[in-house]
């Protein structure tokens, strides 16, 4: 099982990363750090925050998630624009500390950009919310 994410996860980027007819030219830039409020029915307790980055790497965006007091980040993954709907970003990760589980996570970009998504781990069976906004810089 573990040889199969790893190769279905290999599979699914390879294939984003070469598509050029997956990005969207209208796609707004999203780059920066966001913080974020979410409920997880599966962590104790259920509501938590973290700050969210997202570097843009071409078409494709490097996302990381840092949970509130601490510097490092607690997953790590890769999110992508479709070009036919492009206030949402969809992304894959995985947290280091579990290799074996990877998360999926699509966002709604509303017009005052902040955040609005949805999660589902690959070993759970329901999903989570998350909201965020970004920091401005000063």
């Amino acid at each position: 099982m573990r040889a199969i994410n790893k190769l279905s996860l290999a599979t699914m980027l390879g294939v984003l990363a070469v598509s050029p007819s997956v990005y969207s030219a209208d796609a707004s830039d999203i780059s920066g750090s966001y913080k974020c409020s979410y409920h997880d029915p599966f962590t104790t307790p259920n509501d938590g925050t973290e700050t969210v980055v997202f570097k843009k790497n071409g078409d494709v965006y490097k996302v990381s998630g840092i949970p509130t007091g601490s510097v490092f980040p607690y997953y790590i993954g890769k999110g992508i624009f479709n070009k036919d709907v492009p206030n949402a970003i969809g992304y894959i990760f995985w947290q280091p500390k579990s290799p074996t589980v990877t998360t999926v996570q699509i966002f709604t970009i509303k017009p005052d950009g902040s955040l609005d998504g949805v999660f589902a781990e690959s070993n759970k069976d329901k999903g989570g919310t998350e909201t965020c906004t970004k920091v401005t810089q000063q």
